[in-house]
């Protein structure tokens, strides 16, 4: 199963493809398809704004956190709806994979880094940590 993060990193990969002219056909396809898709699943106008707003502009930090916690709040109350997008995002990506080995790759090399990070940075704060003050958390 995907992570929330890998989900949003390839929703915003989809809205970055749909912002390219001359890309492939297929790819584009795909990443309306994703949009499509969420839209129709999201149907609270809040929740269509957010994923709008990812659509056209896939670097917006707030709306990204919005959307995010929108996913989070459906993989506590909708496993099944999760589940789904996961499906969704993994065609999505294997469709990238196939037409754009090398893009599909950095991208989900980004994805892991990610995590790596986060799951260091939490160990170092479930563990103590010696940041700011010298001293240990406890």
């Amino acid at each position: 199963m995907l992570t929330i993060a890998a989900i949003i990193t390839w929703i915003t990969t989809a809205g970055k493809f749909l912002k390219q002219t001359g890309g492939d056909s297929a790819i584009e396809e795909g990443a309306k398809s994703v949009f499509s898709w969420l839209k129709g699943k999201f149907t609270r106008p809040s929740e269509q704004s957010k994923i709008e707003e990812v659509e056209t502009d896939p670097d917006n930090e707030d709306m990204i956190k919005k959307l995010t916690q929108l996913l989070e709040d459906l993989q506590a109350d909708d496993e099944q709806k999760f589940m789904e997008i996961n499906e969704k995002i993994k065609d999505f990506e294997k469709l990238v994979g196939d037409k754009m080995p090398a893009t599909a790759e950095s991208i989900n090399k980004n994805i892991n880094s990610n995590i790596i990070s986060r799951a260091t940075i939490y160990g170092s704060v479930t563990q103590g940590n010696t940041y700011n003050t010298g001293k240990k958390d406890t």
